[in-house]
């Protein structure tokens, strides 16, 4: 699957790994963010392999 930064940081922040944000100032989650996209530019990361992804539902 085609993974941009913005795409990157929108999985992040919709799934459980969000908890880890939590209670953090706005500015704080910024400078995650900041730091988290940067890193997926500077290793050039241009995808995910979406075969590794595991989801549940509740119903």
């Amino acid at each position: 699957m085609p993974l941009t930064p913005a795409t990157a940081w929108d999985l992040a922040v919709g799934s459980g790994t969000r908890a880890l944000l939590n209670g953090l100032a706005p500015d704080a989650v910024e400078r995650v963010r900041a730091h988290f996209t940067a890193a997926l530019e500077a290793d050039a990361v241009t995808d995910l392999d979406v075969r590794i992804l595991t989801g549940t539902a509740v119903t």
